[in-house]
């Protein structure tokens, strides 16, 4: 949950999404997808994974005074 700073509220604003993505993503894949799908999954797992990186290292900011 947010603890009302700013950096905390963004990373769970994008964080809730992501993981949205990232199951719809992985029924996919359980879906035995063709080569052309699988590929595309894949490709749109390393994003999302990318993207919650980024939200993650929001929280190393320090708090605002």
């Amino acid at each position: 949950m947010s603890d009302g700073t700013p950096h905390r509220t963004m990373q769970h604003a994008m964080n809730n999404p992501l993981t949205a993505l990232m199951a719809e993503i992985q029924l996919l894949q359980m879906e035995d997808p063709s080569p052309a799908t699988a590929a595309t999954c894949d490709r749109m797992m390393l994003l999302v994974k990318r993207l919650t990186e980024l939200s993650r290292k929001l929280g190393d900011f320090p708090e605002e005074p």
